[in-house]
């Protein structure tokens, strides 16, 4: 019969949960502006609309 492997489970402190010192304040980056030059204008431009327009329209959402 196999022998049993014993699995340990891996300690981990709560600082190292803790990182809200190293993130800036909006992970996300909803809130801030891009620029996006079109020749000589500049434009500004979330970070939301941005992705939303890379993403082809196979993905789904906006039909």
């Amino acid at each position: 019969m196999p022998r049993r492997q014993r699995r340990f489970a891996q300690r981990v402190s709560p600082e190292d949960y803790d990182r809200s010192a190293e993130e800036k304040e909006n992970p996300d980056g909803l809130d801030e502006l891009r620029t996006v030059r079109l020749g000589e204008e500049e434009l500004p431009q979330t970070e939301e609309q941005f992705w939303r327009e890379q993403r082809p329209p196979h993905y789904g959402g906006d039909i």
